[in-house]
């Protein structure tokens, strides 16, 4: 009689789609006899399996930047298998072609097993784009199921361009920022910093930022909820890719005006050992570059107050001075007297010169304005805050380096009357620049130390 084969009733029927995949039979090793008689039979259970293991790959992240910055420089491939099963775990390019071997011949119990990548063929890493992680899973039946996921490798930083802002000159209302950002695996996020001349005023997170063209609202407000002062301001364009490579743009400069209190000063308390030197007029070139390479040479910074007209005959001093970091003030366009003009007189003569600081540096002179011979009246500080002038700059040490006495009797004059807070009205003049070493010299042995006006009046706590 041949063997009969029978479920066991014990042994549940695993059916998948309708078909009888898995069945757990007893099997008699020896024909049946006589039930009692010696040598009865004894069963064995054996399984049939015609079921491939179920294989899920998934990779965290699912782009990522093996570029050695320490951020996403690897990846996880996630194998998930619902039986024990052998696995080989492999890399391929876009052509299908492996590049690396994560696991071959690897026994993996039921669930989920880790993998890692570094992004490398060998000790090379490989170039951008789309890979695939293809997982092979070999059940202990011999069944074999396959899986596959997709991994970007991303090394390069998102492209982070600015179009505008608007309105510029702004005033109290927020600015409305417009951008540009690109990356073919798309952008995790991006914000905007908003920076005064002393750094980081705020920060400003971009919504659900995409690829393409978009804009933000950033508010010219502080922390506090404050309005911003007059003067000059830059916005930032950070960017993150979700492969985790960054580019921070360019700074966009524009300008916060709006009418404010002018105050006249002289020279500061509070500040220490700090004095200010500072330059007027800049009329001659070859002076102002001179006098730009000797401070440099010392770390020091100054701010000039130049007639608009020099600052377009002048314009690569000009914006050499700017990018050096030098501060600049407002001397209006041809140096005229204010005092007994019109309102509308007096501000023409700061605007122009203002507009012609924005046309050749992209910069502003607020809230910085010094009057021409230092004369002023109720109707030039008034025009002077109404244009957001707040700090009407006049001196209390004079060489009157301007008479061109020498640059001795000028050293002389200056290291004669200065203290601490003081502020110093100078020309730029060569035997200004010729006596300019002399005069450094002496404020080191004083104690002394040259600052540019943004420098003073942060050391006096004055925003």
């Amino acid at each position: 009689m041949p063997r009969s084969l029978q479920p066991c009733s014990s042994s549940p029927i695993s059916r998948r789609s309708g078909s009888l995949d898995k069945v757990v039979l007893q099997v008699p090793d020896r024909p049946e006899k006589s039930a009692g008689s010696p040598g009865a039979s004894a069963e064995e259970p054996v399984t049939v399996d015609h079921t491939a293991p179920a294989v899920g790959v998934t990779a965290r992240p699912a782009a990522f930047s093996p570029n050695g910055d320490g951020r996403r420089d690897r990846a996880r491939i996630l194998v998930t298998v619902d039986e024990p099963s052998t696995v080989e775990v492999r890399v391929l390019d876009p052509n299908g072609d492996p590049v690396a071997t994560l696991a071959s011949g690897t026994r993996v119990p039921k669930g989920t097993t880790t993998f890692t990548w570094n992004g490398k063929h060998g000790s090379r890493r490989v170039p951008d784009g789309v890979y695939s992680v293809s997982v092979t899973a070999d059940d202990a039946g011999g069944n074999r199921g396959k899986g596959s996921g997709p991994l970007r490798v991303d090394t390069r930083a998102p492209v982070v361009r600015w179009v505008s802002v608007t309105p510029e000159p702004a005033s109290r209302a927020p600015v409305t920022a417009r951008f540009t950002l690109r990356d073919p695996g798309g952008i995790g996020h991006a914000s905007i910093g908003l920076y005064d001349e002393r750094g980081l005023v705020r920060t400003v997170r971009v919504p659900h930022p995409g690829t393409g063209t978009s804009s933000a609202r950033v508010p010219v407000v502080d922390r506090r909820g404050r309005s911003l002062m007059p003067g000059l301001y830059r916005l930032r364009l950070s960017a993150t890719d979700v492969a985790g490579n960054t580019r921070v743009s360019n700074d966009l400069a524009f300008r916060i005006v709006h009418p404010v209190k002018a105050t006249v000063y002289g020279g500061l308390d509070g500040v220490g050992r700090r004095v200010a030197l500072t330059f007027d007029d800049c009329n001659e070139q070859r002076a102002w570059n001179r006098i730009i390479d000797i401070l440099r040479s010392n770390h020091l910074l100054t701010t000039f107050f130049c007639i608009g007209d020099n600052v377009g005959r002048y314009a690569s001093t000009a914006r050499r001075a700017v990018a050096l970091g030098f501060s600049i003030g407002d001397h209006t366009w041809d140096h005229r007297d204010l005092a007994g003009h019109s309102m509308a007189f007096d501000e023409n003569e700061l605007k122009k010169q203002t507009d012609a600081w924005w046309k050749v540096a992209h910069v502003t002179p607020l809230p910085y304005f010094r009057p021409p011979y230092g004369a002023y009246d109720s109707t030039t500080l008034a025009a002077a805050g109404r244009l957001g002038f707040s700090r009407v700059m006049i001196w209390d040490v004079d060489p009157q380096d301007w008479r061109r006495p020498g640059a001795s009797v000028i050293a002389s004059k200056v290291l004669g009357a200065i203290h601490p807070g003081a502020i110093v009205v100078m020309h730029v003049l060569s035997q200004t620049a010729d006596a300019l070493p002399s005069i450094l010299a002496g404020l080191k042995r004083k104690h002394l130390v040259q600052s540019s006006l943004p420098e003073l009046f942060a050391a006096a706590g004055m925003r």
